[in-house]
């Protein structure tokens, strides 16, 4: 479905309202691909990112010459089109001497974040399953073709002839973030003044100390969802800090806390937090599931996985073993696409079985994920309650 996410539907506005910035325009360049221009000097992107743009031909995997002329660009401003390994390109003496790289640093494509995060979580099989706890969620399944549906985004994966197909939340980890800062108190000491600071080391920056403080409040975050019992004692939150994608695409929704009464406890409201966030996956994946895609493995990655209770309430949530990588991460993905790339692994599949490791793996409690299968259903229902009352323009 187009929208202001995509490349195309900018691009447009750009024609339509400020037609002197494309006149100017020499690249149209991704992020990833800008800071690689300026190491390099080379105008190049990856057929992945190259998808996000809607003026890619997805069934010739090169660029469509029709769409790119209706974004007003015109011949020569697309980057040249490359596979994740490819090598770019080389730092050159002017970004050595800014950078101090070595020169003639040989530099790899790399790819979109999503896509380099489930290939480091080690999702290189059809079936394997992402289930991520960032900022935002996603429910991510790996396939050996595309799956394209009107509720889910399809992307190419690292390796070559694999799909992944994206059922995605706009608030998970988001939401204990607002939780930690609207609801507990972040206390650190005062850092001692850094001799030679710049004035972007300022107030507005923050200390190691004030970094170790919010990841401090998050254990205690921890440590009283811990007290409360499956379910919450009846408090149920959903998670539409900034309305909701899949599966309703609802930009009206908003969170709530229902359920509450006075025997609440703020352990309560913690766990509740983290099985509402871990039931709005579930209500992703319920698309995947009519899509009949199969899971074979599933592993859960973002921010949120470092916690041991909601590692275990999403496991119990979705009633499969889930195993939690390390590092697992999009900056440890880029650099097995760069190892490939350099020629220090001899293929993508090899780079991920030679480093990956499984740091821990969480099975499901049968009696948790019987409860939690009824809790789901009460979970929809009372979105299905509420999502009218959202639209209603009241005064």
């Amino acid at each position: 479905m187009p929208a202001p996410t995509w490349t195309l539907p900018q691009l447009m506005w750009l024609k339509a309202h400020e037609p002197e910035v494309l006149a100017r325009t020499g690249h149209v360049l991704f992020v990833k691909d800008y800071v690689r221009f300026l190491l390099t000097g080379e105008a190049a992107t990856d057929r992945i990112e190259a998808q996000g743009t809607l003026f890619f031909d997805m069934a010739r995997q090169d660029w469509d010459p029709e769409f790119a002329e209706l974004a007003g660009l015109r011949p020569g401003r697309l980057p040249r089109l490359l596979e994740p390994t490819d090598l770019a390109g080389r730092v050159t003496p002017e970004a050595a001497a800014a950078t101090g790289l070595p020169a003639g640093t040989p530099v790899a494509c790399g790819t979109s974040d999503s896509a380099v995060e489930d290939y480091g979580a080690g999702a290189v099989e059809p079936g394997d399953l992402i289930l991520k706890l960032a900022t935002a969620g996603n429910v991510n399944s790996m396939t050996a073709e595309p799956h394209p549906h009107p509720k889910t985004l399809t992307y190419g994966h690292v390796v070559p002839g694999m799909w992944y197909s994206v059922s995605a939340t706009n608030a998970a980890a988001l939401c204990m973030r607002w939780l930690r800062d609207t609801f507990f108190e972040v206390k650190s000491a005062a850092s001692p003044p850094v001799s030679g600071a710049s004035p972007l080391s300022g107030p507005s920056a923050p200390s190691p100390r004030s970094r170790e403080a919010a990841f401090n409040v998050y254990a205690r975050i921890d440590a009283e969802a811990a007290t409360s019992p499956v379910g919450a004692n009846g408090v149920m939150f959903h998670p539409y800090l900034q309305g909701e994608r899949c599966p309703y695409w609802d930009a009206d929704l908003r969170a709530s806390f229902t359920g509450v009464s006075i025997a609440s406890t703020r352990g309560d409201f913690c766990r509740a937090l983290m099985e509402g966030v871990a039931f709005s996956l579930r209500d992703c994946y319920r698309t995947l599931e009519e899509m009949d895609l199969p899971v074979k493995r599933i592993f859960l990655i973002g921010g949120g996985a470092r916690s041991p209770i909601w590692s275990e309430i999403v496991a119990n949530v979705f009633d499969r073993p889930v195993a939690v990588p390390e590092p697992g991460d999009a900056s440890f993905g880029a650099a097995l696409l760069a190892g490939v790339g350099a020629g220090v692994f001899p293929g993508v599949r090899e780079a991920v079985a030679r480093c990956l490791r499984i740091g821990r793996t969480i099975a499901p409690d049968p009696a948790a994920a019987a409860a939690y299968a009824t809790l789901f259903a009460r979970y929809r229902a009372i979105h299905d309650a509420l999502a009218p009352v959202y639209k209603r323009n009241l005064p």
